[in-house]
């Protein structure tokens, strides 16, 4: 009776190592995916080393999938490209309201380069928080972006759009350090919900040329000389609601 006792306590001991170990391991990548790929929770945090590349062919585009609650932390330097050239790229990464999605930063300090959405891309972002990172580019893409936070942006955007016309639905920008919380590059997002605040003193809230559509939302910059907090050149807006 002993034996069997000690034999189910050894064995139980096993298996509550084994499951920490497993649940507390990383998974380091770098480099290019291009083919249909999904990073999963089980194998999250998930380390990028060196700048990854998403892509597939000009006609059949390679989609990295990403489940709910996966941590994705990048090294210094270290950034996320979808599409290259006229090679396709596409990104799932819906989180949920109780289970977001991560981009951060590896390090205690510091920061890691970009999120970049080339011309070739396509991507759809919910429930996704965005930090530490330098900037997050979109070109010419078709993207939704719903329920998502962009902060602690260290470059001198917090969101480059370069014509494109992305959806952003209930988004919020923070940063203290750029120039621009949003620059529009003859770029129309569709802005419904959300807010952007940018407490550097040298910074502007939405800066550029375009014809954004932008309801319910709040805009906040220091009060300085030659700042503004939406600034469009050459540009028709469509605003409705509180637009402050």
């Amino acid at each position: 009776m002993r034996k069997f006792i000690f034999g189910v306590l050894l064995f139980s001991l096993i298996s509550l190592f084994c499951t920490v170990s497993q649940a507390s391991a990383d998974t380091s990548i770098g480099g290019a995916i291009t083919t249909n790929t999904t990073w999963t929770l089980a194998n999250s945090p998930y380390i990028v080393t060196s700048t990854m590349q998403v892509y597939g062919t000009a006609t059949t585009p390679a989609t990295l999938t990403i489940e709910p609650g996966v941590t994705v932390k990048f090294a210094s330097g270290a950034g996320f490209q979808i599409g290259s050239g006229a090679n396709k790229g596409a990104l799932v990464a819906n989180g949920t309201s109780t289970n977001r999605i991560t981009f951060t930063r590896n390090a205690a300090n510091g920061n890691w380069s970009n999120i970049n959405f080339q011309t070739s891309a396509t991507a759809a972002i919910e429930y996704t928080d965005i930090q530490y990172s330098s900037d997050v580019y979109i070109y010419s893409t078709s993207t939704t972006i719903k329920n998502t936070t962009i902060k602690d942006i260290v470059g001198s955007y917090g969101i480059y759009l370069s014509s494109t016309n992305p959806v952003l639905e209930n988004v919020t920008i923070t940063t203290n350090t750029t120039s621009y919380g949003m620059f529009l590059s003859t770029a129309s997002p569709v802005i419904t919900g959300g807010s952007l605040t940018n407490t550097s003193t040298t910074g502007n809230g939405i800066y550029g040329s375009g014809s954004p559509v932008i309801s319910n939302y709040n805009i906040s910059i220091v009060n300085s000389a030659a700042k503004y907090g939406l600034y469009l050149s050459g540009a028709s807006t469509a605003l409705s609601g509180p637009v402050l």
